[in-house]
């Protein structure tokens, strides 16, 4: 969200206005925690509240601030909470405009509380910022025109084209009901000041571009609150200065949150401004650093100005000398022991620290993918002919896509293993530091941008390098991919997916097999012990620091790769070397379409063969009967016998063609065993028989249009779960059924999660947990009732609860280790099931959501065959398939039709309960 762009549209939209028509309007900006809503609403009367946030379907929690930087489920502890906050001031504001995705419901909840307008983005819709901001745009110009609400809405959304996604409500009061003004209708009377006035106190204005730093952000305002003081380090150009600036943004928009005042801003050219007393001595700072006079008397005056002050003082340090850094601790040192409230942010020099004694933030490189994304806005707004002339691309985002692969989206460096393409655009773009990503977009060329464009489309690694099987993998990909090239004769392409085979065969040396390393690892343990055995200790110390520190992890590291494969799978992974499983199954999976292809062309000619003799049994019958009454006229023979044998004489030999034409079809015609053998020896994989339909020890059905929030089974004795599909951290991150199940939860459910066992992995600069692999899944439970009869769980009612990690498809793309992870998840969770002998379960569809990849045919295939193929045990005695949405209410039919096992073995009902998530 472009909050600060709509800001000041908003703004100068009004101005333009109120100049227009000499009226009057005051216009008020604040954060959005609960506290800013409240009072907004109880000091004064208002007649529009404007909100501009994210959204989601749930009515009775809206995503507010939690007034340190971070995320506020309000509504959550109080189902009408919602409801209280507007009900108690519902004569305070005549409009309420929700500027956010899917807000219908919630705007319903506003209206119970006594709200007469409210805006806001119907069912199931997804709103565009930029389209939003231009609506807005457009709507507060005509209302401030003097125009009504309902002529104003309307004209807003045939300009901007918003008919199908904006809504007015109330929707059932008539048509009249929205005709009123909404700023004009009285006089308006003075509204308090719900903010402070601004200072006069002015740091330096916002970077015009902002990208990926709102972990640093994020961590910075956490850290200030813990810790008087924060350094902010990195390297030169890395965004200290732009990180402090929007730090000062946040916290002067949101004065009511964090109850700062003043935001002081000191650098080298502040000793000429001037400030009111009591801080008009507070500019020469740098003056006094980097003189040689005492900084003793000067540190006392600025103690004695910030005394009582809550103020926070930005120092930008990133030009100054050591020496002048040793005054500058001893200078805070003093002001921390004179003040209490106050908070300081120093901007280090380049490489280098204040003190270790503070809390810090590190500032990296950004990623790939900020990287792009940052290079992509910079280069566009400095050259829009570029993408005019671009018939590739037509916004950032697109090159963004264009350039950086999944596998990479995360790298902050340019890395051993990754690709030569990468490299070169990582390099062309900056490198990750943004001073040097914004000089590259200024400086480019049209011939450079052109260069740049072309070396993105070419092929790129299809996973990131990690092991020796996932480089066999990406080989045999881009293999397949040269030929495909060459099939449809295409020499670039074929000449691009060449160089990509031989880059990728040029690490086969850096990546031994699992084999090759066990080999080394015992040579090198034989050694050490000959080292010792003849007391050559330094010798022996560093072949043993040689296998601990390169050796054996990446050994540990192979076997774990393998282990995984191994166990979703399962079978036995074979060794990998030059040649992978997958390439020996499409050599196999070639064979048999062959064999196919012969057959169904023998099957042709059989056909043909039964037609010509059809048509030739029709000619010898009318010949017969031309034959019979010939010899009646001549001889004058009575015809019924002679009809008799000559019908009894064509039905033999229709017997004898049909035996023919059978036998030929058994001979010519391979059977399913032998064109599949493979299916009859996987004895993991169990096929339904006809003989065991209807017979099955447990029901499976498809329950339509239900949440697995509200699945529920038999009666209080009974036992059993559900499955949620999650993420490797089983932390809810994002949306999806796994957020709205965190919700309902609660607590108890939110601390089971966290209990799980996992090992730690950084991502995006924070530590998280890993707690589950993709294709493995983790039990919690059981949801046992309190004292008062309350479910530890909340409003969930299932005994135990499964999270499975599914892999996450890529549009247009093929991936059988795909495949092999979701069955794998799908087996690890009816494993947990049969572990606590559950009765009943019920799936919500992993890897079905965003992470289906526009195929939502495949994981669903996928699944209905892992769950008719489970044998089941002796306390099961129901499955439930939860398709939530149409889409997948209707591709689970179409599959089940298509399939005559599945339409035997699968049941289908319609849930009669309400939904809950999305």
């Amino acid at each position: 969200l472009d909050l600060n762009w709509e800001k000041k549209l908003v703004d100068h939209t009004l101005k333009a206005a109120i100049e227009d028509t000499g009226n009057r309007i005051d216009v008020k900006f604040s954060g959005c925690s609960s506290f800013d809503v409240s009072s907004a609403l109880s000091r004064g009367k208002n007649s529009v509240l404007h909100f501009s946030m994210h959204g989601k379907s749930n009515p009775t929690v809206a995503y507010f601030e939690d007034g340190r930087g971070g995320l506020h489920y309000f509504g959550q502890s109080q189902p009408d909470e919602i409801e209280l906050l507007f009900k108690e001031h519902r004569d305070s504001v005549k409009l309420v405009f929700l500027a956010m995705c899917d807000s219908e419901a919630m705007a319903r909840e506003i209206l119970k509380a006594g709200i007469q307008h409210i805006i806001c983005c119907k069912s199931e819709k997804q709103l565009n910022d930029q389209a939003s901001i231009k609506f807005a745009q457009q709507f507060y110009n005509n209302i401030a025109s003097g125009h009504t609400l309902k002529k104003s809405f309307n004209d807003a959304c045939n300009n901007v084209k918003l008919s199908d996604h904006l809504i007015l409500l109330p929707d059932d009061q008539g048509e009249s009901y929205h005709e009123v003004d909404i700023f004009f209708e009285e006089t308006a009377e003075d509204i308090p000041e719900l903010f402070p006035k601004p200072s006069e106190f002015k740091f330096p204005p916002q970077p015009e571009y902002f990208v990926g730093r709102n972990l640093q952000m994020y961590d910075t305002l956490q850290i200030k609150d813990k810790n008087r003081l924060v350094q902010l380090t990195g390297p030169e150009g890395i965004g200290k200065s732009s990180l402090a600036k929007a730090v000062c943004k946040y916290i002067y928009d949101r004065p009511l949150q964090f109850l700062i005042k003043p935001i002081i801003w000191l650098d080298q050219k502040s000793s000429g401004r001037q400030y009111s007393e009591p801080f008009c001595k507070l500019p020469r700072l740098f003056e006094v650093l980097q003189s040689e006079d005492n900084t003793v008397g000067y540190c006392n005056e600025m103690s004695e100005a910030l005394v009582g002050q809550q103020a926070l003082l930005v120092l930008d340090c990133r030009k100054l000398e050591p020496g002048a850094m040793t005054k500058l601790g001893t200078l805070v040192s003093i002001l921390f022991e004179k003040t209490e409230s106050n908070r300081v942010i120093v901007i280090c020099p380049p490489r280098s620290n204040f003190s270790d004694k503070y809390a810090r933030v590190e500032l990296p490189n950004l990623t790939f993918e900020k990287s792009a994304k940052l290079f992509g806005r910079r280069l566009f707004s400095r050259n829009p002919e570029f993408l005019k002339d671009c018939s590739i691309v037509n916004s950032s985002k697109e090159l963004c896509s264009l350039l950086v692969p999944e596998a990479e989206k995360r790298a902050t460096n340019v890395h051993a293993y990754m690709s030569k393409r990468c490299k070169q655009i990582f390099r062309t773009i900056g490198g990750g530091n943004p001073k040097e990503i914004e000089d590259k977009a200024d400086s480019m060329k049209k011939e450079e941008f052109d260069i740049l464009i072309r070396l993105g489309e070419k092929p790129e690694f299809q996973s990131r390098l990690n092991s020796r099987h996932i480089l066999e993998l990406d080989i045999v990909k881009n293999k397949d991919e040269f030929e495909n090239a060459k099939q449809h004769s295409d020499p670039q392409k074929m000449e691009d997916y060449y160089n990509v085979v031989k880059e990728l065969e040029s690490y086969r040396s850096k990546f031994p097999t699992q084999t090759e390393l066990a080999k080394e690892a015992e040579k090198l343990a034989q050694r050490l012990a000959i080292e010792m055995k003849k007391g050559n200790w330094g010798q022996a110390k560093e072949i043993k620091n040689y296998l601990c520190k390169n050796i054996q992890p990446r050994l540990d590291h192979e076997k774990a790769i393998n282990y995984r494969i191994e166990r979703t799978a399962g079978q036995v992974p074979k060794e990998v070397s030059g040649v992978s499983q997958s390439s020996t199954l499409r050599k196999k999976n070639v064979k048999l379409e062959e064999e196919i292809k012969k057959s169904r062309a023998e099957l042709e000619k059989i056909q043909n063969h039964v037609l010509n003799a059809k048509q030739r049994s029709i000619w010898r019958l009318i010949l017969v009967i031309l034959t019979i009454l010939m010899a009646v006229h001549a001889n004058q023979v009575h015809p019924a016998p002679m009809l008799i044998l000559c019908l009894f004489v064509m039905f033999m030999m229709e017997v004898y063609q049909i035996w023919l034409t059978k036998n030929d079809c058994n001979s010519i015609i391979p059977s399913s065993t032998a064109l599949h053998p493979q299916v009859n020896k996987d004895p993991k994989v169990q096929i339904p028989s006809k003989s065991l339909r209807g017979k099955s020890p447990f029901q499976l059905i498809i329950s339509k249009r239900l949440s697995i929030i509200d699945y529920s089974y038999g009666t209080s004795n009974d036992k059993y779960g559900i499955v949620c599909a999650t993420n490797e951290t089983c932390f809810p991150f994002c949306g999806g059924v796994d957020m709205a199940l965190s919700e309902a939860g609660g607590g108890g459910l939110e601390e089971d999660r966290m209990n799980l066992e996992g090992k730690k992995s950084k991502l995006e600069g924070i530590v998280h947990p890993i707690r589950c692999i993709t294709g493995n899944a983790q039990i919690v439970g059981p949801n046992i009732e309190d004292g008062n009869g309350k479910l530890k769980y909340n409003k969930v009612t299932a005994n135990y609860i499964i999270f499975a990690v599914g892999p996450t498809y890529l549009p247009n793309k093929t991936g059988s280790e795909k495949d092999i992870l979701l069955r794998g998840a799908y087996r690890a969770s009816l494993s947990r099931a049969k572990e606590k002998k559950l009765e009943a379960v019920g799936f919500s569809l992993i890897s079905a959501g965003n992470r289906c990849g526009g195929n939502l045919e495949r994981p669903l295939r996928i699944a209905l065959e892992e769950l008719t193929a489970f044998k089941g045990y002796k306390e099961l005695k129901q499955i439930n398939i939860c398709a939530f949405n149409d889409d997948e209410v209707e591709m689970l039919d179409k599959i089940v039709q298509d399939h005559e096992d599945f339409r035997h073995r699968i049941q289908f009902e319609t849930a009669t309960t309400k939904k809950r998530d999305s």
